[in-house]
């Protein structure tokens, strides 16, 4: 005698469903995919039409934004890298004088800078 296989009852009802419900067979796909990946994985990622990072909202703390703006990952952020927000108080910012923000300097002006604007 010839003993059930739990895993093909699955398949079988998977697949009687998705025909009763006027689907199609990519349940079945999916059942057979052992990878995390999935099988139609959806749309992409939506990115910029200018391919440049978005603009900061003031709702995000410092922390965020600067992990944001610091797109070589240096740890510090250069006045080129802060020219998208506008009016951002650079010199002011920049407490010991080196020409460059670092993560405590940014954070300490951020508020500020977001109640000015």
């Amino acid at each position: 005698m010839r003993q059930s296989n739990p895993a093909q009852h699955s398949r079988v009802a998977a697949l009687a469903f998705a025909l009763l419900a006027g689907g199609s067979v990519d349940v079945l796909r999916a059942a057979d995919n052992p990878s995390d990946e999935p099988v139609n994985p959806g749309l992409p990622i939506a990115a910029p039409a200018t391919g440049a990072a978005l603009t900061p909202t003031p709702f995000e703390p410092a922390e965020h934004v600067f992990e944001r703006l610091d797109t070589g990952r240096t740890g510090f952020l250069t006045r080129e890298q802060v020219a998208p927000l506008e009016r951002f108080p650079f010199d002011a910012a920049d407490t010991n004088h080196d020409g460059r923000l670092s993560r405590d300097e940014f954070s300490k002006v951020w508020g500020l800078y977001n109640k000015a604007r």
